[in-house]
């Protein structure tokens, strides 16, 4: 009996004792429990465009496709010839559309048919920006071109993007340090940084685009500034 007790005695001072044991303390560790700030930074960067994009089109009409589509190809051959001569690289021009359709005009709700269309669309990008106006005007000389443009850019747009980057990694710690030094305790450590993607106006746009003047010799260019935006959001754990 002594024995069966002293068993007895032992197992209930281990139940005992199995309930002072606690688990470890997952609550310290618990993202819920620590003090946070959470802030927005901006970073944004002001960069001079070094090249362009011009649209250029070619439309041509006759009453049968193989004469619409001879019409097209000699104003293409012309351009492409006036390109050349300007010296513009063989991989800065990219086809991006060729079409034949049926032209129609409707008269009183009926279907007229008027002929045929042919269209061609290049995309040409010009690195020479102090030659862009000249390269429009010889353009012009070359036929029936519809223009569009320029849309400015950046070669090193990725190096830009990424000093934005940086910028708004600062400006978004700085404020999350002046939180915290405004309620007495101090930044530990980073918890997150998540970027966002910024909206279509935000991308990088000219400020100025292409103007004219009649008066003037050569086509006037004023490229501007591109502007490239970065938007970030810091959580900060604080103490």
């Amino acid at each position: 009996m002594n024995s069966t007790r002293a068993v007895v005695v032992l197992l209930a001072a281990g139940i005992a004792v199995a309930g002072c044991v606690r688990p470890p303390a997952l609550a310290a560790d618990s993202n819920a429990d620590r003090s946070k700030v959470t802030t927005t930074g901006i970073g944004i960067v002001h960069l001079p465009p070094d090249t362009a994009t011009l649209g250029l089109r070619v439309d041509a009409r006759a009453p049968k496709p193989a004469a619409a589509q001879q019409r097209a190809a000699a104003t293409a051959t012309a351009l492409m010839q006036k390109l050349r001569d300007l010296r513009i690289p063989a991989d800065a021009i990219r086809t991006t559309a060729y079409s034949l359709d049926r032209e129609y005009d409707y008269v009183k709700g009926q279907a007229v048919f008027r002929g045929y269309l042919t269209s061609q669309a290049w995309k040409v990008r010009v690195d020479d920006l102090p030659r862009l106006g000249e390269i429009l005007d010889a353009i012009e000389t070359a036929g029936n071109v519809a223009i569009e443009g320029p849309q400015f850019g950046l070669r090193a747009l990725d190096a830009a993007n990424a000093d934005a980057l940086r910028r708004a990694v600062g400006d978004a710690r700085a404020k999350a340090d002046a939180v915290a030094q405004g309620g007495g305790t101090r930044i530990v450590r980073i918890m997150q940084i998540d970027e966002h993607a910024t909206a279509d106006e935000e991308r990088p746009m000219p400020m100025m685009s292409m103007s004219r003047a009649a008066e003037a010799p050569r086509t006037p260019i004023a490229p501007g500034e591109l502007t490239v935006r970065a938007v970030v959001t810091l959580t900060a754990e604080i103490r």
